[in-house]
């Protein structure tokens, strides 16, 4: 369709056009014209079948809730309105552009069901420290990673016990114990 034929279909302004609209000259107004003056009109004419669209989706708490699902599901109409080009009768647009949409959401929303992950809260017990202390056998004795961390700075990169004391979160005396320990 050409800007021509755009200027004919112009009736977002009055919306109300002799003829009404078919969907495919929605859809191609939709397209070519700007969007922000067509989506209202092809939202508001594919209200019943996004409502039952809707109804098919469930929400995924707490990442997602209803309005998040309804607001996703227009979203996914609109992006696939921008670049469909029916092949198909004029009465199956509208049932056909929704559930391509809502196929499309349903795997996201498939997919974030399957990838849920169990928060945390703070009264809950955990049997044990996430990950466990290593500790290595070394020819002076048993060492940590902290404590060979800290050998390997001041052994080999020759960084004075000091200045490594704030960075690695301890007192100077910690350090001071740790290197002793580790010679």
């Amino acid at each position: 369709m050409d800007n021509e034929r755009i200027k004919e279909i112009k009736a977002p302004v009055g919306i109300d056009s002799d003829p009404p609209l078919g969907w495919a000259a929605l859809l191609e107004a939709y397209r070519l014209a700007p969007r922000s003056e067509w989506s209202g009109l092809l939202i508001e004419r594919l209200g019943p079948w996004l409502t039952g669209a809707r109804r098919q989706l469930r929400a995924v708490p707490p990442y997602l809730d209803q309005d998040d699902v309804s607001q996703q599901l227009v979203l996914e109409v609109l992006r696939i309105a921008s670049r469909w080009r029916p092949v198909c009768e004029d009465r199956w647009i509208p049932r056909r552009l929704v559930e391509r949409a809502g196929r499309k959401l349903l795997r996201s929303l498939l997919a974030e069901q399957l990838d849920r992950t169990i928060e945390l809260g703070p009264d809950l017990q955990v049997p044990g420290l996430a990950e466990p202390q290593l500790v290595f056998e070394t020819p002076i004795g048993k060492a940590s990673v902290d404590d060979l961390r800290l050998i390997y700075r001041v052994s080999v990169l020759g960084k004075p016990i000091e200045s490594l004391g704030c960075r690695d979160r301890c007192r100077s005396a910690t350090c001071c114990a740790r290197w002793s320990a580790a010679n």
